[in-house]
């Protein structure tokens, strides 16, 4: 009896030291996540204490908009780069009180992180991260930044149906975790039938160049740097992809001409790449040391390389293309995107399709293009 009331007290106590464990997780997650509380939670990490993250030190001023970039996504990485230099957005912005601060990120799903803890107003992120963000706060999603692709890069030419029970190399949440998913589903494959890695993308090559790995999935130019690096690497399947850029509502409604300001600037930065292609291999220079400056690593490509890379994306354009109302309506691009993410659990089940499509808003793109002159979109100031 007394073995048998000892194992019941022990039972006890597990299951009320298991129950509060669960409680204090709830309210930290609570807490975290506000406006919803039902971010999906596999693999989450604390990047609060990331050994670059941990090192940001983001404003808490009202006059400063924090804007969350990637360096190592292409094309978004070039524009910015020349967002950061343009001294007409700067001087606008000074005129409203207003200044901007950029934090550079490895993937969409790490800017949402800190967009989610309200450390951020802006960010730039692909499909996946793009849709997860309007399932999570409310955003605005004014522009397309990035249409190109994503690959999946092995050691030779294989099937799709070759990576059973394969070691996949993914950068979790992001615009690539999205197209592995969706790539292995439309052949037939689950998530349980292959081993996927998550991984940042600059560790992706060495760990496939070391067996550790049997595959991986990224984008540009991490693909390109690493079929220059690796010439043994096969590209084997690529998706298409688009990448956005996006505001917190909070900051669209407390200061909506700030934020006409930076379209405009992106708007800008487009038509300055096309007046000369000497602006472009520049910006391909700033995009490689800010690249260097993030991984501590020195890319194996030229500027001549990223500008080439980015006049096959969105840059062949003279300016960004609003959201196409195509991938806005029914049975649209974005719809079986979000559907496809919401059945997998990558996506809150309690979000919907309606505040998704609805964050997709051109409005203040149009209006700063029905206003050009005022926005100055076809005058150049960046400094060196």
């Amino acid at each position: 009896m007394e073995i048998s009331t000892f194992m019941k007290k022990k039972t006890l106590i597990t299951l009320l030291s298991t129950a509060a464990v669960v409680l204090v997780s709830s309210l930290i997650f609570f807490v975290i996540y506000p406006e919803r509380g039902n971010r999906y939670q596999e693999e989450e990490a604390d990047l609060d204490g990331h050994p670059i993250y941990s090192q940001y030190s983001f404003s808490t001023d009202p006059g400063v908009i924090n804007i969350g970039i990637q360096p190592l996504y292409l094309p978004t990485g070039i524009i910015f780069e020349a967002v950061k230099r343009d001294k007409i957005l700067k001087h606008a912005l000074s005129d409203l009180g207003v200044t901007v601060e950029y934090y550079p990120f490895l993937k969409g799903d790490d800017v949402n992180y800190f967009l989610y803890k309200k450390k951020l107003d802006s960010g730039i992120g692909g499909d996946m991260p793009a849709i997860s963000a309007a399932c999570e706060i409310d955003i605005t999603i004014p522009l397309v930044v990035q249409n190109g692709f994503d690959s999946i890069i092995t050691k030779k030419l294989i099937l799709i149906s070759d990576l059973m029970n394969k070691r996949i190399a993914y950068p979790f949440g992001s615009i690539s975790h999205y197209t592995i998913l969706n790539t292995l589903a439309m052949a037939g494959i689950s998530e349980k039938d292959v081993k996927l890695v998550a991984m940042d993308v600059p560790e992706m090559a060495e760990a496939l160049s070391a067996n550790r790995i049997h595959a991986f999935t990224a984008w540009e130019p991490m693909v390109a740097e690493a079929l220059q690096d690796h010439p043994d690497f096969k590209r084997n399947f690529r998706s298409m992809t688009s990448g956005y850029m996006y505001f917190t509502n909070e900051i669209v409604k407390s200061n909506p001409q700030a934020v006409k300001q930076i379209i405009a600037a992106v708007v800008r930065s487009f038509r300055w790449f096309h007046l000369d292609i000497d602006n472009l291999i520049l910006s391909s220079k700033w995009n490689l040391e800010a690249g260097r400056a993030l991984t501590g690593k020195k890319s194996n490509l030229s500027e001549s390389d990223i500008a080439r890379l980015a006049k096959k994306d969105i840059l062949q354009y003279n300016s960004p293309p609003p959201v196409s109302e195509r991938e806005l309506q029914e049975g649209g691009t974005l719809q079986r995107e979000y559907e496809f993410l919401k059945k997998l659990g990558k996506v809150p089940q309690t979000s919907s399709l309606e505040e998704v499509l609805n964050s997709f808003d051109s409005t203040l793109f149009r209006e700063v293009l029905s206003n050009s002159r005022f926005y100055r979109i076809d005058e150049f100031d960046y400094s060196q």
